[in-house]
């Protein structure tokens, strides 16, 4: 009984351990399809959401292809009506010009004038009937004609849309068209044998240029005749033979004149006629083509200039965008902003805050040409302030490089330095020996392009700064010859890193060096002033006692009033006291005062005065006689000019660079009025001051902005209010 037991427990154990199993199994079932559920839930959310995500790129796609779309729609919508013009054009001309339809060349003639200006252009003449003469010629010549155009190209320009239209002319030769435009040929039989009756396709390119109201002001065509030709003849020879002496030219213009009925002599007289009128319309087709070569060379330079200026904005923004994210970079172009125009020693303002940013960002022991101290750029700066009457740097290109623990900033820009004697003196003495040379250089700028390297310590300071100098490029440009850069070069002071090799007592000359120097340039003024004379005195009647006075008195004036030469001023008062009546009229107000106010101002307001001796003539009069003098007045300009004629310029500070050392040369025109005792009672001035100022700043806006507010008037008066 108790084994019968155990086995009934046993077989109760064994079945609630299958239980077990079972339920186990169920459970594993029930997981694993939760977890199939769960893999397909994930699978069909990131199913939808990769949907959704091509959805929407889709969405974006087709938005970028409707907005090509509309782009394209409107870049063909805006040329529409030419095009259309064009193809009805060559639909309403497809079979030349109706003249045996009244009705349909009346609708050709009122399409044409439709669509044409009345002054067209066309064939090197101007006017539609040009066009209806042609028409009518091809109707009458050819026994069948058809034109065809399979395409056309629209080219926008400036003044309007061009539409290049290449076509083909499918023109049937007859012998009337033989007699007509190859009578040449007639005695040939056999080449008009292989013409008549044949199907002449001559390619014919027209351009149709269109104004602003879309309408044709020119027609202009070009012809293959050559090829067409040849596709018949089958011969180069017979092809060059009928094309010389041919009545169609290249344009496939018709030039003809029928002469039946008319004896020799008319006929010789219309042959002549037609020469006539041939060399007429190739002098017209000349000009005009010159024109459109001129037209299209302006065009494409001005085009050029705009896509020039395009890459020069976009390079400037990209510039600006490496620069200004760099604080070694901006560090750089403050400071050549800040020193675009030099030490600005006159300006205190400028100069403290030149001063404070040098002391805030270089350090006190600055390594600059071979020496450890701030103060070397400082004396660096003084004497380019001392030696150059003007001092400009272009927009720097700015690089930057990073070594180790020091960052290196490459910069490249130009240098325009002005050059005056003082110049010369300091640092070109030896070529002060060669007038000629001297000539060359006082006055001009010297274009100088320097590469900069600015080394930066860890702390963004400037530590060091290395110069590189083309001196010899700079020089190259400025001189004529490559002789006349070597003597330039050669002992100049001028280093090859920029420095100016100068010491600043080398600038105080000693009072013998001046005087020698003012000596050697006095005898120089002499014998030019002496070869001038001579060739006055050869072609001037001095026995003319108005023309004498007039003579003597540009001799004596013609660097200016000398007022800090006693002797010699008080020779040219002396002068004007003798030949002129104390009542002269002179700028609007009477007595000789006005005159010396007016010649002590311009001594006082220019560097330089010089006046050409000119070219006299005498005009009687009923009451008196009148000297008429064309001089040219060379005035150089200094910053006194500036702030005495023009003190609104000085708020631009570029263009006060532009005029300052530069000389003004001014033509003025001048009549002497004498009486009977051969003494000047007026003395009347024009000045051509636009011309000359627009030689000085090379710009027309620049020029009415320095002459509006000028105290200098067209007459040469020089206002009074100047001298405060």
């Amino acid at each position: 009984m108790y084994a019968l037991s155990r086995d009934i427990d046993d077989i109760a154990a064994l079945r609630q351990a299958l239980r077990r199993d079972e339920d186990d199994e169920v459970a594993l079932r029930r997981a694993q399809s939760r977890l199939s559920q769960q893999r397909y839930r994930l699978q069909k959310r990131r199913a939808l959401e990769l949907r959704e995500k091509e959805v929407q790129e889709l969405r974006c796609q087709v938005a970028r292809f409707q907005g090509q779309l509309d782009i394209m729609r409107a870049t063909v919508r805006v040329h529409e009506s030419e095009l259309q013009v064009a193809n009805e054009y060559f639909r309403v001309f497809r079979h030349s010009f109706q003249k045996s339809l009244p009705s349909y060349s009346r609708y050709q003639c009122d399409f044409l004038r439709s669509v044409m200006q009345p002054d067209v252009q066309f064939m090197g003449q101007v006017g539609i009937d040009k066009i209806f003469e042609q028409w009518r010629l091809y109707h009458s010549l050819f026994q069948s004609f058809t034109m065809t155009c399979p395409s056309l190209d629209i080219i926008n320009l400036d003044e309007g849309a061009v539409v290049r239209a290449p076509a083909t002319m499918h023109l049937r030769i007859s012998r009337t068209t033989i007699e007509a435009l190859y009578p040449h040929i007639l005695h040939d039989e056999r080449i008009v044998q292989k013409l008549v009756g044949q199907v002449l396709h001559l390619p014919i390119l027209i351009h149709f240029h269109y104004d602003a109201r879309s309408r044709i002001r020119e027609l202009e065509t070009s012809a293959n005749m050559t090829s067409s030709l040849a596709d018949l003849l089958e011969s180069l020879d017979d092809t060059l033979f009928v094309l010389n002496g041919a009545h169609w030219n290249a344009n496939a213009e018709i030039v003809i004149m029928f002469t039946t009925g008319l004896t020799e002599y008319e006929r010789a007289e219309a042959k002549k006629a037609l020469r006539r009128k041939q060399v007429r319309v190739n002098q017209q087709r000349y000009r005009m083509r010159l024109m459109h070569a001129n037209t299209v060379r302006t065009r494409d330079v001005a085009a050029l200039g705009r896509e020039i200026a395009r890459y020069q904005g976009q390079l400037d923004v990209l510039r600006n965008a490496v620069c200004f994210y760099d604080a070694e970079a901006k560090t750089a172009v403050e400071y050549f902003e800040l020193f675009r125009h030099g030490y600005c020693l006159n300006s205190p303002a400028l100069r403290q805050t030149q001063e404070a940013f040098v002391g805030s960002s270089m350090s006190s022991n600055l390594f600059f040409l071979g020496e450890n101290n701030v103060e070397k750029l400082w004396e660096q700066w003084r004497l380019s302030h001392v030696l150059f009457p003007t001092y400009a740097i272009d927009r720097p290109q700015i690089e930057h490089v990073s070594v180790e623990d020091t960052t290196i900033v490459r910069v490249a820009t130009t240098l325009h330095l002005g050059i005056s004697r003082k110049t010369l003196e300091a640092l070109f003495p030896q070529v002060l020996a060669n007038e000629h040379l001297v000539a060359q250089m006082i006055g001009r700028v010297l274009h100088l392009p320097v590469v900069i390297h600015l080394h930066y310590d860890a702390w963004r300071r400037i530590v060091r700064i290395e110069t590189t100098a083309s001196v010899a490029v700079g020089l190259a440009n400025l001189l004529a010859t490559s002789e006349d850069t070597l003597a330039a070069l050669e002992g100049g002071r001028l280093t090859a890193n920029a420095g100016l090799d100068v010491k600043p007592r080398q600038l105080i000359r000693s009072p013998l060096d001046k005087l020698e120097t003012d000596v050697e340039a006095l005898r120089h003024h002499i014998a030019r002033c002496e070869g001038q004379l001579e060739v006055l005195r050869a072609s001037v009647p001095l026995h003319e006692p108005q023309v004498a006075v007039a003579a003597e008195f540009f001799r004596i004036f013609r660097y200016g009033y000398q007022m800090h030469q006693p002797s010699y001023r008080h020779q040219q008062d002396s002068f004007l006291c003798s030949v002129m009546q104390p009542d002269l009229a002179f700028m609007g107000e009477r007595g000789i005062a006005k005159l010396f106010a007016q010649w002590q101002l311009y001594y006082e307001l220019f560097a330089s005065f010089d006046m050409e001796l000119p070219e006299f003539q005498v005009l009687v009069g009923d009451s008196n006689v009148v000297v008429r003098a064309p001089a040219v007045l060379q005035l150089r300009i200094s910053r006194a000019t500036i702030e005495a004629l023009y003190p609104h310029v000085l708020q631009n500070e570029f263009l006060v660079q532009r005029m300052v050392g530069q000389v003004l040369e001014m033509s003025v025109l001048m009549h002497f009025h004498f009486d009977d005792n051969n003494m000047v009672v007026q003395l009347d001035t024009v000045a051509d001051i636009v011309a000359g100022l627009h030689r000085v700043v090379g710009s027309l806006q620049d020029t009415l902005s320095v002459l509006t507010g000028a105290r200098i008037k067209n007459t040469a008066e020089i206002d009074t209010l100047c001298k405060s």
